[in-house]
């Protein structure tokens, strides 16, 4: 036959299982839905830091881009020429020449001269004399002028008529400064010199035709 005390303390135990059964759900319902929440917090985490980390490479990625696309605008170099070394070239004044007239040597008949050239002749029969040819220089230091030249002979018996006749009077071209004129006659009036006298004089004068003016005169003897 059964204890009704044992049946008692069972009955005890079994209710104080069941409130402790009971006691134990809730509990264990919090600790699974903090344990979800965990995880749910560090997914969420990850998820963000890796958005996060996704936003800075896709915006580190058009950055670069925007460097690669966007030259460097380089500041414009001025244009410098650097200018052209000119050398300084000094001109000396001109002199003032107060008068030319007074800076330009004065020529005189001093610098006009007539030279005796050569005296073609020969000896005939008796005391007779031949002139062939006279030559003559003329050289034209004094000025511009047209020359006229006179050729005489005579002895030194010849009376005044015969030494002022003229033998021969070559027509020349005007002279001009500073030009030489060598001349040649041989064509004469009467080429027989005076009977009585073993020498003869040969003169030759020069004159300025428009002027008539006497310019110079040479003479020698033959033979």
């Amino acid at each position: 036959m059964a204890n009704p005390f044992d049946e008692v303390i069972n009955l005890k135990e079994e209710r104080r299982e069941s409130s402790s059964s009971k006691s134990r759900q809730p509990r264990d319902a919090i600790n699974i839905s903090l344990s979800i929440n965990k995880r749910i917090f560090i997914h969420l985490a990850y998820i963000i830091v890796i958005l996060f980390l996704v936003f800075l490479l896709f915006r580190g990625g058009i950055d670069t881009e925007k460097q690669v696309k966007v030259p460097e605008q380089k500041q414009p170099v001025p244009n410098v020429t650097t200018p052209p070394v000119v050398e300084q070239v000094v001109v000396p004044e001109p002199e003032v020449v107060e008068n030319l007239t007074n800076t330009t040597p004065e020529t005189t008949l001093a610098d006009l001269k007539l030279v005796m050239g050569t005296i073609g002749w020969k000896k005939l029969d008796g005391n007779m004399l031949k002139i062939d040819d006279v030559s003559f220089t003329i050289v034209n230091g004094y000025k511009d002028f047209t020359p006229l030249v006179k050729i005489y002979w005579y002895d030194r018996l010849s009376t005044a008529e015969m030494r002022a006749k003229v033998r021969a009077s070559p027509d020349l071209l005007p002279l001009s400064k500073g030009t030489n004129l060598p001349y040649a006659v041989n064509q004469f009036t009467g080429k027989l010199t005076e009977t009585g006298e073993l020498q003869e004089i040969i003169k030759i004068e020069l004159y300025d035709r428009v002027t008539s003016e006497l310019l110079k005169s040479v003479n020698t003897t033959i033979p």
